[in-house]
């Protein structure tokens, strides 16, 4: 199974002994399974996904009672007609493997996270191209058998987070903005650090299904953006005793401490925030900045030494190491005193 990182590929083939979950009894399954089998065996053939492939519709996604019925089928036509769609509708389409579609509980929930998605994407064509480009990779490997219903799910998950993160930054209230967007940054970071943690353990195991599986664990507990609620093959995913709680912890007390804030630093979001409230003390580090440079070209001058000299370039590099170590002080030390003020 791939991960939703596009540099990596799991392939790993296994047999399984496997009793359905409860959460999986009230699943429309098209065809009776053995608890005894292959992940092939419940997973659509090499033949059924390539040679003969169903048409991608929007029919799985409506329900001719609600009413916007008519303008999601023109939203699916539109995406249908333009030129960069294809791997996200066949993405779409193949969400009619997974967990919640399956489950008439919680179909009508996918559908309307799937109409978000598409939405969106209707309404914005560069981000409708970057879908698309994501959509391509897992679905090659989903055609080849190297990954199942959980993978796809798992990268629909990545794009539904990433529309989730436009959306709030599009969507902040002026007099909210700093809780709002410390708020998102901590629910992006618990996503990430809980993702690590997978990653780190999986080990053996197919690093996707335990990805999906502490999301939907912790889901609720950590308030993930965009929380994804069920998955088909938890089994795969051979979860040990205490492994999610240890996760727990690993994000409960990185967002307490450096992990965090290192985190934070990297968001572009939240440095651009912090650089506009405080503004006056970015731009005192940068007047000492640029009246060191100007200080030292002024010595060379004196000292009637080229500019192109490298001990010039040297001092200049360390100058500019300095800045940069004082601007990211300043920026952990800001998030920690927003972080007091938005607990």
């Amino acid at each position: 199974m791939r991960s939703a990182q596009m540099s990596e590929r799991y392939g790993r083939s296994f047999t399984f002994d496997m009793d359905l979950p409860p959460e999986l009894s009230g699943m429309d399954w098209t065809e009776s399974r053995d608890s005894d089998g292959s992940i092939s065996d419940y997973m659509p053939s090499d033949e059924s996904r390539s040679s003969t492939p169903e048409p991608v519709t929007v029919e799985p996604w409506l329900e001719e009672s609600h009413p916007m019925s008519a303008e999601r089928r023109q939203i699916w036509e539109q995406l249908e007609a333009g030129e960069h769609t294809r791997n996200l509708l066949e993405l779409i389409d193949s969400l009619r493997l997974s967990a919640d579609y399956r489950n008439m509980a919680s179909r009508s929930a996918l559908r309307e996270r799937v109409w978000t998605v598409l939405a969106t994407a209707n309404q914005d064509p560069q981000l409708c191209m970057t879908l698309n480009a994501i959509a391509e990779e897992p679905l090659r490997l989903f055609h080849d058998n190297a990954t199942c219903s959980d993978g796809i799910v798992l990268e629909f998950n990545q794009m539904e987070v990433l529309i989730f993160t436009r959306q709030s930054l599009q969507n902040v209230v002026t007099e909210q903005r700093g809780a709002t967007l410390y708020q998102l940054a901590v629910r992006l970071y618990r996503l990430s650090e809980l993702d690590a943690a997978a990653r780190e353990q999986a080990g053996d195991r197919d690093e996707a299904e335990v990805r999906l599986a502490y999301r939907v664990h912790w889901a609720s507990a950590l308030n993930l953006p965009v929380p994804q609620e069920h998955m088909l093959f938890e089994v795969h995913a051979r979860i040990r005793p205490g492994e999610l709680d240890t996760a727990l912890l690993r994000v409960r007390t990185g967002e307490q401490g450096e992990p965090f804030l290192s985190f934070a630093a990297q968001q572009d979001f939240w440095v651009s925030y912090l650089r506009e409230i405080h503004a006056g003390r970015f731009e005192a580090l940068e007047r000492v900045y640029r009246t060191d440079l100007t200080r030292l070209t002024d010595e060379f001058e004196r000292r009637n030494i080229s500019l192109d000299n490298p001990e010039y370039e040297n001092r200049i590099q360390e100058f500019e190491a300095r800045f940069k170590q004082q601007q990211a002080t300043l920026i952990r030390e800001l998030t920690n005193a927003e972080g007091l003020e938005h607990p």
